[in-house]
């Protein structure tokens, strides 16, 4: 309701091997940010009377530049400014280290985060069947047995990472950050800490530690968490099994990802699902924590 206002567009992407963030900013004084959205009609009718304009019908996105609008700016109370900053390299990579780099192209690709991105694919979920476990599962909202459309959202801020997961309508969310030289992920005021032995062949997960609201809990309540991704024909591949010591089987989903948008190679079409490699070769330095899909 003030005379002031103002809009912002950030992107986030590359510059050949730059991770980079820019952002646009507009700002009007005095009430003059309504005459904003009319500056195109006006640059366009200019262009009509002057007969710069071909005929047919087409986007005029493409017709317009901001240097277009610079000097009605210039007479307004309004001014804009372009930033541009470097960004850090994506969690994964800030874990690994170099040897980010030796992980198959399919991982790379996946975790190769940077604001919003996403991944698409299919999900195979197997649910336990004792009534514990059943409640285990609600809670941390699993998704029912079957198998599923999967779509998995990345959104990364601040240097942290939430992963939603959705199979066919059902989702659930973590959140993974870095701390110390390892990652941990959090399911509410759940948090568990990983090691990720990796190698060429992907990775693999190894329960730490775990804790609630910060208060560490013991190991022999820990759930038992077996989970490892791959690379297969080309597409990520997944495979997480979670057990408790009473309730036995909890869930065990696995299937394959791709970043979404990214078209099946003809190599990847009407191949049958196999499972996960027997082992991944752990890195002697590469001990860190890490989550799976």
């Amino acid at each position: 309701g003030g005379e002031r206002s103002a809009m912002s567009v950030t992107l986030a992407g590359r510059r050949a091997a730059e991770r980079l963030e820019r952002r646009w900013t507009i700002i009007a004084e005095r009430g003059e940010g309504l005459e904003v959205p009319t500056l195109t009609v006006e640059l366009l009718a200019e262009d009509v009377l002057a007969a710069r304009l071909p005929a047919g019908a087409y986007d005029a996105a493409r017709l317009m530049s901001l240097e277009r609008y610079q000097p009605a700016f210039d007479r307004l109370a309004v001014r804009c400014e372009t930033s541009e900053r470097p960004l850090p390299p994506p969690l994964y990579s800030r874990l690994l280290g170099p040897g980010f780099d030796r992980l198959p192209p399919a991982l790379r690709a996946l975790h190769d985060i940077s604001g919003h991105a996403g991944a698409d694919g299919e999900g195979r979920v197997v649910r336990g069947r004792g009534w514990l476990a059943r409640m285990v599962a609600a809670a941390v909202r699993f998704p029912p047995q079957g198998n599923w459309p999967l779509h998995v959202d990345f959104r990364e801020q601040g240097g942290a990472e939430t992963w939603t997961r959705d199979f066919g309508g059902h989702r659930f969310s973590s959140q993974l950050s870095q701390s110390g030289e390892g990652l941990v992920e959090r399911f509410g005021p759940l948090r568990f800490a990983f090691d990720l032995p990796f190698g060429p062949e992907g990775l693999e997960m190894r329960l730490r530690s775990w804790s609630a609201f910060h208060i560490p809990l013991p190991r022999v309540l820990a759930p038992r968490i077996q989970a490892r991704e791959w690379e297969e024909q080309g597409r990520f591949r997944f495979d997480v099994s979670v057990a408790l010591p009473l309730a036995g089987e909890v869930v065990h989903y696995s299937g394959w990802l791709a970043p979404a948008g990214a078209t099946p190679s003809p190599m990847e079409k009407g191949r049958p699902e196999t499972g996960p490699p027997s082992s991944v070769p752990a890195h002697p330095k590469a001990m860190l924590s890490g989550d799976t899909v």
